[in-house]
């Protein structure tokens, strides 16, 4: 019953309760034209007009509850997706604009320095300093491994595809403290190896990552609160800042990241909610509906 009543009220469920209101409605019209008329003109027989008359009378009555119910969704649709579209390029290019300053700044600083350490190495007068030099060109390749390291964990976090949802929940958290000196309390109420589909899990990563992203720009937190938790059928997550907050109203439709999460999480049969007034700090809610995978589950089964 709870899972029936879950999904009536998902967006999946759109499409079907528009089509039952709309059925509903013609029903009810129709029913009330008949009533009317045969109050209004008892003993009618002329088929043809009272058929011509129903027709006309369901036809006015139903275009502006269509046009609300149907056209204007479709049109507010189409317009949401173009903006997306466009909002998504302008995001990759900026990405890739990111990753090339990261890797021309980061990887190409720790690069000429080992290419200048082995120059040096070259030279070196005798052995006790071919090898100080080679330790610090070993060192600078070490730190520029690091750096490789961090940049492929934010394209994709190898942690969730190899060690699970907990553990990339867990680092991602302490990453963000370590960055940006904002304490990062995680409460998290899943068994130790629980696992989900892949698309489960880095749709929930993915929302905890641009959240973070958004209190580090937006919202001058000093304490970020994550709840992670499952019920059986759904993953419940909470992102909570104690910033300063905004108007949730005046973003909707114009913040990239906002738009990207909520598509992220209906496209998976979820609820995303967020909620924020200024001074106020911002909730950021998200219900998934989600079940253990079978190898998980098979491996909590006993003997």
């Amino acid at each position: 019953m709870r899972t029936l009543a879950s999904w009536i009220t998902s967006p999946r469920a759109r499409p079907v309760r528009t089509l039952a209101a709309v059925l509903l409605l013609a029903f009810t019209i129709e029913c009330t034209i008949m009533l009317l008329m045969a109050w209004l003109w008892p003993g009618r027989d002329d088929a043809v007009g009272e058929a011509v008359v129903d027709a006309m009378l369901l036809t006015l009555i139903l275009a502006p509850v269509l046009w609300v119910l149907i056209v204007r969704p479709l049109q507010q649709l189409s317009a949401d997706r173009g903006r997306l579209l466009g909002q998504l390029f302008t995001a990759q290019e900026e990405e890739r604009g990111r990753l090339a300053q990261d890797m021309h700044d980061e990887l190409g600083q720790h690069l000429t320095a080992i290419l200048v350490g082995l120059r040096t190495i070259e030279l070196a007068e005798d052995l006790p300093t071919a090898k100080a030099r080679a330790a610090a060109a070993t060192e600078a390749a070490s730190i520029g491994l690091q750096t490789v390291r961090q940049i492929s964990r934010g394209l994709r976090p190898t942690v969730l595809t190899d060690l699970g949802l907990i553990p990339a929940v867990e680092r991602l958290c302490k990453d963000f403290t370590e960055t940006h000196g904002i304490p990062v309390s995680a409460s998290i109420d899943l068994p130790p190896d629980a696992r989900f589909s892949p698309e489960v899990e880095i749709g929930v990563f993915r929302v905890l990552q641009e959240s973070l992203t958004n209190c580090a720009r937006h919202a001058a937190a000093r304490q970020v609160t994550v709840s992670l938790r499952h019920d059986g059928s759904d993953i419940l997550m909470s992102i909570r800042d104690d910033g300063t907050g905004f108007n949730s109203r005046s973003l909707a439709g114009r913040s990239f990241g906002i738009d990207g999460m909520r598509q992220r999480v209906e496209l998976l049969n979820g609820r995303f909610q967020i909620r924020s007034a200024a001074s106020e700090g911002t909730t950021v809610n998200l219900f998934l509906p989600a079940t253990r995978t079978a190898h998980e589950q098979n491996k909590s089964l006993p003997g």
